[in-house]
């Protein structure tokens, strides 16, 4: 591929790279910072099947030492839990086994765990992937508001029409390397203009 899940592991501090670094602000990462930044990959085998979606946040979030969530009392815990899961519209279906999840749904729990430390950024791994028309508006909802409440969000994607709705800046890689930006475009332009100068760039993979 292009590089983008490796670079969203390297800006989690979950890879280090081989040259160069990684700043938050004036700090370097060299470690998961799970305390600030949420991310989101695109795989479905990352929580237990058998337990139901709010156990399986539970877990993931206590299991981490040192963030906000783990700091919280374990009445706290729930609450939280609860909380993001009516965030990404899982409250309804949080008792049932992931087993029985839709891609979709699966998505949105990967989502509610990024969101249980209540970090000041999103990295997102091709976050529409596998999505129903449906489920991408939900998606593209749920990046705009998080975006308004103050989050930095990064999605890599394919999907250009997505990136034209969703993104203030857009980078095309190729090979591990930016080799293109612009700005987003406006409604007269829309994805065809993002088509075009991908074209030009040398068809790299939008991120």
């Amino acid at each position: 591929g292009s590089g983008k899940t490796t670079l969203l592991r390297t800006l989690c501090g979950f890879l280090i790279p081989d040259g160069g670094e990684v700043r938050l602000g004036s700090q370097i990462v060299s470690e998961p910072r799970l305390d600030t930044i949420g991310l989101v990959l695109n795989e479905d085998r990352s929580f237990y099947l058998r337990l139901n979606g709010r156990r399986n946040l539970l877990f993931f979030g206590r299991i981490v030492t040192g963030t906000p969530f783990a700091r919280l009392s374990r009445c706290e815990q729930d609450q939280r839990a609860d909380s993001v899961l009516r965030e990404v519209g899982l409250e309804a279906q949080a008792s049932r086994t992931v087993f029985t999840y839709s891609s979709g749904e699966r998505q949105r729990l990967g989502l509610a765990r990024a969101l249980l430390h209540d970090p000041a950024i999103l990295l997102l791994d091709e976050p529409a992937r596998n999505l129903d028309v449906e489920a991408r508006a939900w998606l593209g909802r749920f990046i705009g508001a998080s975006r308004e409440g103050g989050k930095a969000v990064l999605v890599t994607s394919h999907h250009l029409d997505d990136l034209a709705a969703w993104c203030d800046r857009i980078l095309i890689m190729k090979s591990g390397t930016i080799i293109h930006e612009m700005a987003r475009p406006n409604a007269s332009k829309g994805a065809s203009h993002l088509q075009d100068e991908r074209a030009a760039s040398g068809r790299g993979h939008p991120g």
